[in-house]
């Protein structure tokens, strides 16, 4: 019995002694090449769209802010599937009026030009401030900076609203 567990135990020493560093688990890997490459990489970069002009309107229990824009010539984004757009902002009273006012964000036109209108819950009472911005997207992660169209008015004047 002994000597068939001496036999069995100088086999397992051949075996491991022939198989290296795999019987043991470990590896030690080396990448030798005298071969290389450079390159140069650059990334590229969505258009932002472009604000031309906007208004801003307010009055009753709503506001309707319009914005147009266009993505820059030379370019092939179109209108839904390359943009995203989100509205910001409000006045005073929007809290309590956005659950009882619809509120509506809607862009028509088929290019070059293109109007985004968003109607907000809003009373124009006291002074509101919004911002509608876009921005250009490939796909899901893929965007550029937003454009932003920002409307105001004061409690006591006009509403204005400009590109920024």
């Amino acid at each position: 019995m002994r000597t068939r567990a001496g036999v069995l135990a100088a086999v397992g020493l051949v075996v491991a002694a022939a198989l290296g560093p795999a019987a043991s688990g470990y590896a030690e890997a080396v990448w030798q090449d005298a071969d290389f490459a450079g390159a140069t990489l650059s990334a590229t970069t969505l258009p932002v769209p472009v604000v031309d002009s906007c208004t801003l309107t307010t009055g009753g229990v709503q506001s309707t802010m319009v914005v147009n824009w266009h993505f820059p010539s030379g370019t092939s984004m179109q209108v839904p599937a390359n943009l995203d757009v989100e509205v910001s902002g409000g006045g005073l009273l929007d809290p309590v009026l956005g659950p009882l006012v619809p509120n509506s964000l809607n862009t028509t036109g088929s290019g070059p030009s293109y109007t985004t209108t968003a109607t907000v819950a809003s009373l124009g009472l006291g002074s509101v401030a919004y911002e509608v911005s876009l921005r250009s997207k490939q796909g899901v992660n893929w965007v550029s900076a937003w454009a932003v169209a920002r409307g105001t008015k004061p409690a006591l004047g006009s509403a204005s609203c400009a590109p920024s």
